[in-house]
Protein backbone atom coordinates (compact mmCIF):
# COMPACT_ATOMS: atom_id res chain seq x y z
CA UNK A 1 0.00 0.00 0.00
CA UNK A 2 2.75 2.40 -1.09
CA UNK A 3 2.02 6.13 -0.85
CA UNK A 4 2.99 7.36 -4.33
CA UNK A 5 2.67 11.02 -3.32
CA UNK A 6 4.75 11.14 -0.14
CA UNK A 7 6.48 7.76 0.25
CA UNK A 8 6.09 5.10 2.92
CA UNK A 9 3.53 2.34 3.30
CA UNK A 10 0.00 2.64 4.66
CA UNK A 11 -1.47 -0.10 6.83
CA UNK A 12 -4.56 -0.48 4.62
CA UNK A 13 -5.55 -0.13 0.99
CA UNK A 14 -7.21 3.05 -0.23
CA UNK A 15 -9.76 0.79 -1.95
CA UNK A 16 -10.95 -0.77 1.31
CA UNK A 17 -14.64 0.11 1.75
CA UNK A 18 -14.11 0.42 5.50
CA UNK A 19 -11.64 3.26 4.90
CA UNK A 20 -13.98 5.24 2.66
CA UNK A 21 -16.85 4.73 5.12
CA UNK A 22 -14.72 6.01 7.99
CA UNK A 23 -14.51 2.75 9.98
CA UNK A 24 -10.76 2.36 9.40
CA UNK A 25 -7.98 4.92 9.49
CA UNK A 26 -5.10 4.61 7.02
CA UNK A 27 -2.11 4.71 9.35
CA UNK A 28 1.43 5.14 8.06
CA UNK A 29 3.60 4.59 11.11
CA UNK A 30 7.34 4.19 11.48
CA UNK A 31 7.74 3.88 15.23
CA UNK A 32 7.44 0.50 16.89
CA UNK A 33 4.95 0.06 19.67
CA UNK A 34 3.58 -3.22 20.97
CA UNK A 35 3.83 -4.38 17.35
CA UNK A 36 6.55 -3.55 14.84
CA UNK A 37 5.74 -0.71 12.47
CA UNK A 38 4.40 -1.39 9.00
CA UNK A 39 7.28 0.49 7.40
CA UNK A 40 9.90 -1.26 9.52
CA UNK A 41 8.58 -4.67 8.44
CA UNK A 42 8.39 -3.47 4.82
CA UNK A 43 12.04 -2.39 5.01
CA UNK A 44 13.09 -5.80 6.36
CA UNK A 45 11.09 -7.56 3.64
CA UNK A 46 12.57 -5.41 0.87
CA UNK A 47 16.09 -6.30 2.02
CA UNK A 48 15.24 -10.01 2.07
CA UNK A 49 13.56 -9.83 -1.33
CA UNK A 50 16.56 -8.08 -2.87
CA UNK A 51 18.72 -11.03 -1.77
CA UNK A 52 16.22 -13.62 -3.00
CA UNK A 53 15.58 -11.98 -6.37
CA UNK A 54 16.02 -14.19 -9.40
CA UNK A 55 17.86 -11.60 -11.48
CA UNK A 56 19.72 -8.34 -11.03
CA UNK A 57 16.84 -6.23 -12.38
CA UNK A 58 14.46 -7.52 -9.69
CA UNK A 59 17.10 -7.07 -7.02
CA UNK A 60 17.66 -3.47 -8.12
CA UNK A 61 13.92 -2.74 -8.00
CA UNK A 62 13.70 -3.95 -4.39
CA UNK A 63 16.83 -2.02 -3.44
CA UNK A 64 15.46 1.18 -5.02
CA UNK A 65 12.15 0.82 -3.15
CA UNK A 66 14.13 0.22 0.07
CA UNK A 67 16.08 3.44 -0.57
CA UNK A 68 12.85 5.37 -1.17
CA UNK A 69 11.38 3.98 2.04
CA UNK A 70 14.45 4.94 4.05
CA UNK A 71 14.49 8.48 2.65
CA UNK A 72 10.85 8.94 3.60
CA UNK A 73 11.31 7.30 7.01
CA UNK A 74 14.29 9.37 8.07
CA UNK A 75 12.71 12.60 6.85
CA UNK A 76 9.59 11.70 8.87
CA UNK A 77 11.55 11.03 12.08
CA UNK A 78 13.97 13.92 11.72
CA UNK A 79 14.02 15.89 14.97
CA UNK A 80 11.48 13.63 16.69
CA UNK A 81 12.02 10.70 19.03
CA UNK A 82 15.17 8.88 19.97
CA UNK A 83 16.42 6.22 17.59
CA UNK A 84 15.26 3.67 20.18
CA UNK A 85 11.67 4.06 18.96
CA UNK A 86 12.54 2.52 15.58
CA UNK A 87 14.30 -0.82 16.21
CA UNK A 88 12.67 -2.65 13.29
CA UNK A 89 13.64 0.08 10.83
CA UNK A 90 17.18 0.21 12.21
CA UNK A 91 17.45 -3.59 12.03
CA UNK A 92 16.77 -3.39 8.29
CA UNK A 93 19.90 -1.28 7.92
CA UNK A 94 22.15 -3.90 9.51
Amino acid sequence: FWDHENGGYFSTSSNDPNVSSGYLIRKKDIDDGAEPSINGIAALNLVKLSHLAVNENESTQFENKFDELLKWSFSAISGKNSIGFYPTLIRALL
